[in-house]
């Protein structure tokens, strides 16, 4: 038995410890149940599971620390329960794990600092507990975390510097989007100007190489590299200015906006400010403790002072006595927020993104600011991390006032990344008829159905609804009618609902339709989605579960010249991958990933796709037939993920040809014969999977050197069979610190560690493991192992089986475990481990010794372990070598029964080329 999933089954009572002895089990899910009592221990004898989920039950206790025997988890679901104590450090040693669940539990403590050597770790639940203290710094080395859900526990402190830089591995270098749109501008004449736009653009790795313009007044021109637009304009006049933003993909993004240049200034007067505006500034500076902003204004005098001093404070911009901007972006603001701010009644920006402690209500006097254009209140926002839910305090709260309904000349409403915000949408949200970007995305507890209203926002181009839990109902049909729109995100809207309405048919500026884990999402992928002609990402993928999408790829779908991402994972589409694919020449990710019934063979049209980085079959278990030699055409080709189907065939060498190629898994195909050496042409490549196939041979040394050489690729690893026919693994690391263990039976495996200070382990089988640079632990497991630790200073452990062992250089601690083991120490002061083997009775056991083979007095030691000591040893010459055993008269304690065991003139060791004379009991060292 491989899988056993009993969810939402009524199940009661405890967890029978007999599951222990299932020891071929893979997944184990008990989850929304009424299971009592503790996690039975028996349970750490799993060591094939990699799935266990048990949330939504009334398990008790602390949490085992002695789960983390199970070294192939992967996914660790415990939340929702009632344990209590401490969050166990010892889950750091799940190298393996890529979700982590112990969320809505009665833990205590401090978040343990060891969970940043979580490598793998992609999603992180610990939120509602009662845990204390900061942030650990170390959690910024989470380099694949996307979910970080902290919410509702004590916690204090600011977000580390760390965690707000981390950086995801994205899937895809991602096309440049609009962040706001660029306001007008005005400016005199024979004056200099200087301002930047690159704020209004972004990417998600950071990677748009260039800014252009067109439209600008003479005397202006634009830095391409930093987006600074400058110079002294000369001509009078209203411009209208075309900005555009790109990557080093050819990928754009544009905006327009006007530049007025105009000989009437309206610049800051020598006049004091207006009292109310003054009034209102000093109400937001003690409000939000302006005193430890990054830049503080001096507000020291109690009376207005001159509107051309104020116009100097920081992101505050004053025309004439009046305050028509404050732009506090990522200052450190940290407060409530003051009604005062309804009194600015010139304001056309109020921008406080990015301040992470900014919380309370929205006033409702905002809503009288009839002048206001942009208005972002939204919360520090992460784009390498799907989820950051931090200290709730810390954020805005309470429902969004319908007053600001009446802001007529509002163009952007950002309230996103407020986790706390709730209520309903309001309806007079539809009343703002110069709205061009509406973010409301990330606020959890925002409930109930999109307003019909919002169907009268005819400027609208972005609406950005994401992962509001609580929303509810169809996507709306009304929706159609925006037809300025161009990003409409849904996503992660778990309980919406339906259909996708025909209407969406008509959105013929959109770019983005993201829809994704909308889980109840049904019906068939309609084909009006081939008249979205600038559609330049589609998602309708699932997370972990499946959606109700079905049936097959609509030929439709090959008409979208624009497209850059197509993710249709985990939805239940069936048929086979359709060939007009490769007609979308613009496409950078396809993601056809977990399709159960997708089945057929791949077409070789894909290899047309000339700009695709990421191309992701993974489980597709029906898909069958040779990998097409034409995806050695993919140049640009970053990921190459075809683990969990049934191809079949020889690995084509034109693989080699992908340059760029960083990730490259086939695992578990029928794949068989030799690995080409071309694939050591791959510089770039970071990780190559290729166990669970039928490939035979040895890796080809162009692979070798390259995970030897200064390239990014860490270790390979591969099930193979031997010239003998025996299946094995053979692993060869990197430069870095490698941990690998091989632990199936009846395998002999080949490991090398190469540099780094490695952890090597093989299980049954004749194993043969090279330590290679680096200070270096080898477990040899069961069988006939070869152990060898070469440089440095190395830890070998022979396990069961008659091993050798050998140090090499440096200084090594060498334990042969059971077994007629062979010890050479090599150069180096070594040590060698000298012990009793026990029966399982706990009886002394002497049917095998050891074999010292190149002891050094003075140099090496023999390290006298358990109950032996120098006193209860002789020693005597067996030819040219010495021999070391018990003396006549020698007893041990039973380790059960307690009683003295005689063991007199028993062997124990064997040491060639060496006298009797040459020891004493400087030679020996002793450990209980």
């Amino acid at each position: 038995m491989t899988k056993i999933e009993m969810n939402k089954n009524s199940l009661s009572g405890t967890l029978p410890s007999e599951l222990g002895s299932l020891g071929n089990l893979q997944k184990l899910r008990l989850q929304s149940n009424s299971l009592s009592g503790t996690i039975p221990s028996e349970l750490g004898s799993l060591g094939n599971l990699q799935d266990l989920g048990l949330y939504n039950n009334s398990l008790s206790g602390t949490l085992p620390s002695w789960i983390v025997s199970i070294s192939d988890l992967q996914f660790l679901g415990l939340s929702k329960n009632d344990f209590h104590g401490t969050v166990p450090s010892e889950y750091s040693e799940f190298g393996n794990l890529r979700q982590l669940g112990l969320a809505q539990n009665s833990l205590s403590g401090t978040l343990p600092s060891e969970y940043g050597e979580l490598g793998n770790l992609q999603h992180l639940y610990l939120h509602e507990n009662s845990l204390g203290g900061t942030l650990p710094s170390e959690y910024g080395e989470f380099s694949n975390l996307r979910n970080l859900w902290l919410h509702g526990n004590s916690l204090s402190g600011t977000l580390p510097e760390s965690i707000k830089d981390l950086s995801a591995n994205k899937r895809l270098e991602n096309h440049p989007y609009m962040e706001t749109p660029i306001l007008d501008y005005e400016v005199v004449p024979g004056e200099s100007l200087e301002f930047d736009i690159s704020g209004h653009f972004s990417d998600i790795n950071d990677n748009i190489a260039s800014y252009s313009a067109e439209g600008l007044p003479e005397g202006l021109t634009i830095d391409s590299s930093s987006g600074a637009i400058l110079g002294t304009p000369t001509t009078e006049g209203s411009f209208l200015v075309t900005v555009t933003a790109s990557d080093d993909a050819g990928n754009v993004v544009s905006d327009e906006f006007n530049i007025d240049v105009r000989s009437t200034p309206e610049a800051a007067s020598d006049e004091v400010l207006n009292a109310n505006d003054y009034a209102a500034l000093l109400a937001l500076y003690h409000s939000m403790n302006g005193e430890n902003w990054q830049t503080k204004w001096d507000v020291s005098s109690s009376t207005p002072p001159k509107a051309s001093v104020v116009s100097d404070w920081h992101g505050v911009t004053v025309v004439g006595e009046r305050v028509t901007k404050i732009e506090l972006i990522d200052n450190s603001l940290s407060g409530t927020l003051p009604s005062e701010l309804g009194n600015l009644s010139n304001l056309q920006v109020l921008n406080l993104d990015d301040n992470l402690d900014i919380y309370g209500t929205i006033p409702s006097e905002l809503g009288s600011l009839g002048n206001l254009q942009e208005l972002d209140l939204s919360g520090h926002s992460n784009e390498n991390l799907d989820d950051l839910l931090w200290d709730d305090k810390k954020h805005l709260s309470g429902t969004i006032p319908s007053e600001l309904g009446s802001l007529g000349n509002l163009q952007v409403l950002d309230l996103s990344q407020n986790w706390r915000m709730s209520g309903t949408l309001p309806s007079e949200l539809g009343s703002l008829g110069n709205l061009q970007i509406l973010d409301l995305s990330h606020n959890k507890d925002i409930y109930g159905t999109i307003p019909s209203e919002l169907g009268s926002l005819g400027n609208l181009q972005v609406l950005d609804l994401e992962r509001n839990l609580y929303m509810s109902g169809t996507i709306p049909s009304f929706l159609g009618s925006l037809s300025n729109l161009q990003e409409l995100d849904l996503s992660k809207n778990y309980r919406m609902n339906g259909t996708l309405p025909s209407e969406l048919g008509s959105l013929s500026n959109l770019q983005v339709l993201d829809l994704e884990m909308i889980w109840d999402l049904s019906g068939t992928l309609p084909s009006f989605l081939g008249s979205l002609s600038n559609l330049q990402e589609l998602d309708l993928s699932s997370g972990n579960f499946a959606m109700q999408i079905s049936g097959t790829l609509p030929s439709e779908l090959g008409s979208l010249s624009n497209l850059q991402v197509l993710d249709l994972q985990r939805t239940k589409l069936t048929g086979t991958i359709p060939s007009f694919l490769g007609s979308l020449g613009n496409l950078q990710e396809l993601d056809l990933s977990y399709l159960k019934s997708l089945s057929g063979t791949l077409p070789s049209e894909l290899g047309s796709l000339s700009n695709l980085q990421v191309l992701d079959l993974e489980n597709n278990r029906m898909m069958s037939g040779t990998i097409p030699s034409e995806l050695g055409s993919l140049g640009n080709l970053q990921n190459l993920l075809m683990d969990g189907n049934s191809l079949s065939g020889t690995l084509p060498s034109e693989l080699g040809s992908l340059g760029n190629l960083q990730n490259l898994d086939l695992r578990a195909n029928s794949l068989s014969g030799t690995i080409p050496s071309e694939l050591g042409s791959l510089s770039n490549l970071q990780n190559l999977e290729l166990d669970g196939n039928d490939l035979r041979g040895t890796l080809p040394s162009e692979l070798i050197s390259l995970v030897r050489s200064d390239s990014n690729l860490e270790a390979i690893s591969l099930e193979r069979y031997d010239s003998s026919g025996t299946r094995g693994t053979e692993f060869h690391g990197g430069a870095k610190d490698n941990d690998f263990g091989s632990y199936l039976e009846k395998r002999n495996d080949l490991l090398y560690g190469n540099g780094g200070n490695d952890r090597l382990e093989s299980g049954p089988g004749e194993d043969t493991l090279y330590g290679g640079a680096g200070n270096d632990v080898l477990g040899g497991g069961d069988g006939k192992d070869l152990l060898y630790g070469e440089n440095e200073n190395d830890t070998l452990y022979g396990g069961a089986g008659d091993d050798t062992l050998i140090g090499g250089r440096g200084d090594d601690y060498l334990h042969g475990g059971d077994g007629s083991d062979m010890l050479y120490g090599n150069s180096g002061a070594d040590i060698f481990n000298l012990q009793v083997a026990h029966h399982e009775n706990g009886d002394p056991r002497f049917d095998d010794h050891k074999t010292i083979g190149d002891f050094e007095n003075g140099a090496d030691k023999i390290l006298l372990s358990g109950d032996l000591s120098f006193s209860m040893l002789e020693f005597v010459s067996m030819g040219s070598s010495t021999a070391i055993q018990f003396h006549s008269e020698a007893f041990l304690v039973h380790p059960r029964t307690r009683e003295d065991v005689f063991v007199g003139g028993e062997l124990l060791a064997i040491l060639p080329g060496t006298t009797p004379d040459q020891f004493d009991s400087t030679d020996f060292v002793r450990v209980v």
